[in-house]
């Protein structure tokens, strides 16, 4: 990233990564007083592990599930490799919650009531791997919520609740439980801008999901003289819609769930061993994600686990 003239530069920049943290909320909100988040400033380990989908079946077609948005911050002079922030100290912002009852072969708006941690209302919670949500709707239209689930592994087991659903669940990452993958599933990143991270799930054959990290890598982002450095600030988990097109064709489109505004799509071809996706022009290029070994450990933003990072479904680029 080229340097930063003056300090508008650092007040847009935090502005796009505070958007790509919480653009996909719609409708179902609660309440207008915002606060910061009761766990800001903890340490987080396993970022990765706290953002993206987990779902199961309704047993009509559709899915349950929840969608996490978590942000953090970085310190500006941490020492990285300057592609990833393996062995950096990552510290909370916020958890976005989104709670979804999918009814169709695809997401829309309206499937997911959000809620965040930094809400005085929500009663949002998420400590030593217990994430607790209870919601009265107060309006027409809006779903009475409750969640009491138990982070086991890369699954959460316990109560989901929203509307007429209301059932004792194990949500796993999108596809756990299919045989057989379509190539494109996986994690991925864009080689020429490589802080942003792409997981692509894949909740029946050809039907797929995805959410992106984007991510400020300290050491690649220059300041120009008398800029005072910042914290840098991560966005994990919003949501990217992936769509086949023909054989090998895949269509990349970030905030397309977005109430703000702000789409881009990237049209890409799968090459033939199936170990990068190229656009037309080459003007972006996508590669497996190379991600740091998984150890047991759950992360809430105060308890110590081992960070985990690159892989929906147990595959790494060592798979490929």
């Amino acid at each position: 990233m080229k340097v930063l003239g003056d300090l508008r530069w650092l007040t847009i920049l935090y502005a796009v990564f505070m958007v790509a943290g919480t653009r996909s909320i719609p409708a179902q909100t609660t309440g207008a007083s915002q606060d910061a988040s009761p766990y800001r400033g903890n340490p987080v380990t396993d970022p990765e592990g706290l953002s993206g989908l987990w779902e199961t079946s309704n047993g009509h077609g559709g899915f349950v599930g929840i969608h996490m948005m978590l942000g953090t911050t970085v310190a500006p002079d941490a020492k990285t490799d300057g592609r990833s922030l393996d062995g950096v100290e990552q510290r909370w912002e916020y958890l976005n919650l989104g709670v979804y009852e999918q009814r169709g072969p695809e997401f829309v708006l309206g499937d997911a009531g959000y809620f965040s941690d930094r809400s005085k209302d929500s009663g949002l919670r998420i400590e030593n791997g217990h994430l607790r949500l209870h919601y009265v709707s107060r309006a027409a239209g809006l779903l009475a919520v409750d969640l009491d689930l138990m982070k086991e592994g890369d699954r959460w087991v316990g109560r989901f609740h929203r509307g007429s659903f209301d059932e004792r669940v194990t949500l796993e990452r999108p596809g756990a439980e299919l045989k057989r993958h379509d190539e494109i599933t996986g994690t991925w990143t864009e080689e020429r801008f490589q802080h942003r991270v792409v997981h692509v799930g894949e909740q029946a054959p050809g039907q797929f999901v995805s959410w992106a990290d984007l991510l400020q890598i300290p050491g690649t982002i220059g300041l120009a003289n008398g800029i005072q450095p910042q914290r840098l600030f991560q966005a994990y988990g919003d949501r990217v819609k992936v769509q086949r097109a023909g054989e090998r064709g895949v269509l990349f489109e970030y905030g397309a769930y977005s109430v703000m505004g702000g789409q881009r799509s990237e049209a890409g071809l799968l090459s033939a061993d199936g170990k990068t996706i190229e656009s037309r022009g080459g003007r972006a290029r996508w590669v497996p994600f190379d991600g740091v070994e998984e150890k047991s450990g759950v992360n809430d933003g105060k308890s110590s686990s081992v960070r985990r990072v690159g892989r929906v479904r147990g595959r790494s680029r060592r798979d490929l």
